[in-house]
């Protein structure tokens, strides 16, 4: 597993919190918003090529490492979205963990 590969990293509910400004454990936690870009990170990428084709987008978000300590330590989080194709039918969120802790998802 590499860190270019953000569908292994991506946590996809963090993302949703995030973007919906919801405050995930604390109060004084403002979400940051996040800057969505290509997943490819470079020409080798094949991963993030098929990312792309199929409509996700990816990103960075930093979070505290302990909400119950906002100003402490933080950690950056990949995350990975795609949008519905058909709001009008589009029944929720869905979210997926690829990560740990134990053994990822994906291939």
């Amino acid at each position: 597993m590499t860190e270019s590969r953000y569908a292994v990293a991506a946590v996809v509910a963090l993302a949703t919190f995030v973007t919906a400004g919801v405050h995930i454990a604390h109060a004084e936690v403002r979400p940051e918003r996040i800057a969505w870009h290509e997943c490819r990170t470079g020409p080798e990428d094949e991963y993030g090529a098929q990312l792309d084709a199929a409509g996700v987008r990816c990103g960075e978000v930093t979070v505290p490492l302990d909400y119950t300590r906002p100003a402490g330590r933080t950690i950056t989080v990949a995350v990975a979205r795609r949008t519905a194709t058909d709001p009008v039918r589009r029944v929720g969120t869905l979210v997926v963990n690829t990560g740990g802790p134990g053994e990822s998802l994906s291939g």
